[in-house]
């Protein structure tokens, strides 16, 4: 695929950013002529679908397809894929959750199947199938297969009248869980070996396996973690600290490896990448340590029985994860370059506005803030909007899309997985 359409699924970070910042002004009492329920459910598809998948999708193709084994599909699945957003995009403003929406979204779902099944038989004939990025990339087709059974379930509960009931907070818990804690960050850390592979010359040690192996694992019982705000009893707290203390030797181990094979020269001489990578990192760590706290029985009811801690924790991957490693990975491969100041400052402004949200949301319970909460989230969210717009300043077509190593990772040697895996 294009250049082009890296530029086009940032687009959809936009859209997302600009309708966060719409919802949080509805709420400090501006006027906005859209219906607040619709801009949420828009929101959150479009991050998922739109910005996320989408940028995973080309992405999994640039490392894993385009080199070796590249479906005869792919195209055509990535273009219905993009028309299916737009229709979502359009229809979920219009009317929220209603025919034309589900329609257009369970279509997407069955792209999905489409897209797991025919990465995976592509990556049956990779020439190295033991590589740590190929074990994640597999890992992670199958968690966005089972993610897809959450919308499924929704739907069904919606269907027999549960639509109040746990039944459905367990359906969307689901679905939110095998996407971000799945799909997603499994995906994401297959991209991060896939580069580390071919330009460190990483192969698969012990730290590696057992990293892999204790994230994976830790996966299906970590929706455990989902349930402790409902069904605070001892079988599911059990269940929950063994994935939140497998996840953290997950970490640990992913720690020794980065020390050992010096992998922090990829941030080498490159500011913004030095920034996005200290988000990534900031908010991993904190994000396992929470997970752990989750599991002190006030501190499990103050999280889950308040709305803005649940988003702050959302936020935590998606905006501080999950976007930030993307828009670096782009820019290792030079898809964005950070050579205008305009784009500098907006990365920036996203970090101050990232920081501020996540401190607002995350003490909204504590009451300290009073009534202005609503117009010092807005404020901190119109940051968050402006650094994605003047952001985009990074993205240029005048140079060719290649993987640049960072100084220090020395040359490549002629060897045809490092030579074809670009």
């Amino acid at each position: 695929m294009k250049a082009y359409w890296y530029k086009v699924n940032y687009g959809y970070l936009l859209v997302v950013a600009l309708l966060g910042l719409a919802m949080r002004s509805v709420f400090a009492g501006f006027n906005i002529p859209l219906s607040y329920s619709h801009m949420l459910h828009t929101h959150s598809h479009i991050a998922f679908l739109g910005w996320i998948y989408g940028t995973l999708f080309l992405l999994i193709d640039h490392h894993f397809l385009k080199p070796f084994n590249r479906p005869k599909s792919i195209a055509l699945q990535f273009y219905v894929s993009q028309a299916l957003m737009v229709l979502m995009l359009a229809a979920f403003l219009a009317q929220g959750y209603g025919l034309y929406s589900i329609l257009f979204s369970s279509l997407f779902q069955l792209m999905n199947y489409w897209f797991v099944f025919s990465v995976l038989r592509a990556l049956k004939k990779h020439p190295h199938s033991g590589a740590l990025s190929v074990r994640f990339l597999k890992a992670a087709l199958w968690m966005l297969f089972l993610s897809t059974f959450g919308p499924w379930a929704v739907g069904a509960v919606k269907a027999l009248g549960f639509g109040d009931t746990h039944w459905y907070q367990l359906s969307i818990y689901y679905y939110l869980h095998f996407q971000y804690n799945g799909w997603i960050i499994t995906g994401v850390l297959a991209l991060f070996f896939a580069y580390v592979e071919k330009h460190y010359r990483y192969r698969a040690d012990e730290d590696g396996l057992k990293s892999y192996r204790w994230f994976v694992w830790a996966i299906v019982p970590g929706y455990f973690l989902s349930l402790l705000g409902m069904f605070p009893v001892l079988l599911v707290y059990l269940i929950a600290g063994i994935s939140a203390l497998m996840q953290l030797a997950a970490l640990y181990f992913l720690y020794r490896l980065i020390r050992a094979h010096k992998l922090g020269r990829l941030t080498h001489k490159q500011k913004p990448v030095q920034l996005l990578a200290f988000m990534v990192t900031v908010a991993f760590v904190l994000k396992t340590i929470l997970q752990l706290f989750s599991l002190i029985p006030t501190l499990a009811e103050i999280g889950f029985n308040n709305r803005s801690v649940v988003i702050a924790f959302l936020h935590l991957i998606m905006l501080g994860i999950i976007t930030p490693y993307l828009i670096a990975h782009l820019t290792k491969l030079n898809i964005m370059q950070w050579q205008g100041s305009l784009s500098m400052v907006g990365l920036m402004s996203y970090f101050i506005g990232f920081v501020l949200t996540e401190f607002l949301l995350a003490t909204q319970f504590t009451g300290w803030w009073g009534a202005q909460f609503a117009e010092g989230v807005a404020t901190a969210t119109l940051f968050l909007a402006v650094g994605v717009v003047l952001a985009a300043f990074a993205f240029s077509s005048k140079k060719k899309i290649t993987a640049c190593a960072s100084e220090g990772a020395g040359p490549v040697k002629d060897n045809q997985w490092f030579k074809n895996y670009n």
